[in-house]
């Protein structure tokens, strides 16, 4: 496959309220957010509920184009192995964020070589839950956030 096949992916971009609803593409929308999963591991309420099996952290990836990052959400579930994955459905400053959830950072170099050279999304790699817990954000997603 070539690193350019999820921009071809077709998604529709249905928005609905932050009620729990799931629609025939694998997305499910809830808390300001969509959900997109693997159905055969972890699912959005189970993930909303905290059971999050071997999870730890996520993969960030931001853009200006919520449509970029709901097709590359997409096509890494279903062609490299990620179980579960969600995009903001408002932006967080002057980006949308995107977060690939994974058991560890061993997937960084990876995913890298996929979308590092993409101008239409900017991949910042790794971020512990532990971290998120914490408050702790990047010096990067910082500025973003203030240039709104």
């Amino acid at each position: 496959m070539y690193p350019t096949e999820y921009m071809d992916y077709d998604y529709e971009d249905d928005l609905y309220e932050d009620d729990l609803y799931e629609d025939d593409l694998g997305g499910t929308y809830a808390d300001g957010w969509e959900y997109f999963y693997n159905e055969t591991n972890l699912s959005p309420v189970e993930f909303q509920r905290g059971d999050r099996g071997d999870v730890t952290g996520k993969y960030l990836f931001f853009s200006t184009s919520r449509d970029e990052l709901s097709k590359l959400a997409k096509y890494e579930i279903d062609n490299h192995n990620f179980q579960i994955a969600k995009v903001a459905i408002t932006k967080a400053g002057t980006d949308y964020v995107m977060c690939l959830y994974w058991k560890d950072d061993s997937r960084k170099l990876e995913l890298e070589v996929r979308h590092g050279w993409n101008c239409k999304v900017k991949y910042r790699y790794w971020k512990s839950n532990q971290d998120t817990l914490d408050g702790k954000y990047s010096q990067q997603h910082l500025k973003n956030i203030t240039r709104t």
